[in-house]
């Protein structure tokens, strides 16, 4: 599921990307282009990270430093994003690239078991003070919405969190639907984990704060509403199925015992 994850929050960043752009031009944005663009940063994107994963997966093989280790891997993290946003391709793809090849076979094969526990702890704790920060801004940013925002926040987010678990089941449940007609056969408990699990956090938080203001147009008048309604789904996602999560986990017998088909 992190690696479900992973790919979604990269997908939704480049599409969010590609829409908030034309949205910001004012030129509109064609179903072509559209497509267009999505396969060149996100393909791209994914060349980059795979080429810089490999170089820093060959110079990390001939390193025997877990301080220095340590920074390379932090330099490949934060140079693949900036790399893919200079070339105008996916920096977050690029990174999340990037990462599943270091995670994947640069622990395992270049880097010392000190050189993992020191890298592991490091992004843990960088991960845990980004999304803290995260969340203080958007509390920041919900203080300074005027009462007024042109529609009843008790209305709009129930509806956004609706409209957030109606997409996540057309998805979940259509694929694994694909999958077990095309590959092996999956326990059918798993496609309400899927479903269920689909959790919201800092990204979406993020790309919301990212929304430029005093652009006197459209953005202005739609901000507000959607900082509340973003915030709203994500406050449902981490609180209400986090919570409930080990309770489903234990309803459907997951983890406990063998699931039968």
């Amino acid at each position: 599921m992190e690696g479900e994850s992973l790919f979604n929050d990269a997908t939704g960043v480049v599409l969010f990307t590609i829409i908030l752009e034309a949205v910001v031009s004012g030129n509109g944005l064609s179903a072509h282009h559209a497509v267009f663009e999505f396969v060149k940063v996100s393909f791209g994107g994914m060349i980059l990270g795979s080429i810089l994963g490999f170089i820093a997966f060959t110079i990390l093989k001939r390193l025997n430093d877990h301080l220095l280790e340590n920074a390379l891997c932090l330099v490949l993290a934060y140079g693949a994003f900036w790399l893919g946003e200079v070339m105008h391709l996916s920096g977050v793809i690029a990174t999340v690239m990037a990462g599943l090849l270091m995670g994947n076979f640069g622990k395992r094969l270049s880097m010392s078991k000190k050189t993992v526990e020191t890298v592991e702890t490091f992004f843990e704790s960088i991960d845990f003070l980004i999304n803290s920060l995260l969340f203080i801004l958007i509390g920041l940013e919900l203080r300074e919405i005027p009462d007024n925002i042109g529609v009843n926040p008790w209305q709009l987010v129930p509806v956004a969190i609706v409209a957030m678990l109606v997409g996540r089941a057309a998805v979940a449940y259509t694929f694994y639907w694909t999958l077990n007609r095309v590959g092996t056969k999956r326990p059918k408990p798993w496609k309400h984990i899927l479903f269920w699990g689909g959790l919201r956090g800092s990204i979406p938080i993020a790309l919301l704060l990212h929304i430029p203001t005093g652009t006197g147009g459209e953005l202005d008048q739609f901000r507000p509403a959607l900082l509340v309604a973003g915030f709203g789904c994500v406050f449902f996602s981490l609180v209400i199925q986090g919570i409930t999560m080990p309770a489903l986990l234990k309803k459907l017998k997951i983890g406990t015992e063998e699931v039968a088909n």
